[in-house]
């Protein structure tokens, strides 16, 4: 989904993975824009805080 909203295009994405059929990575993004990340942020948001606490 990140490269679909950077600008790149389905050809973009099936010139980099010739394996994978185009109809895949728009249906992988329909399922990403349809069901967003939810819960805790990813990595460890509290190690950058400590970082620009000190």
């Amino acid at each position: 989904l990140g490269r679909f909203e950077g600008g790149e295009t389905v050809a973009d994405l099936a010139e980099d993975y010739p394996d994978i059929p185009e109809a895949a990575f728009l249906a992988a993004a329909t399922y990403a824009r349809t069901h967003p990340l939810r819960g805790r942020p990813s990595g460890r948001p509290w190690v950058q805080d400590a970082v620009v606490r000190h």
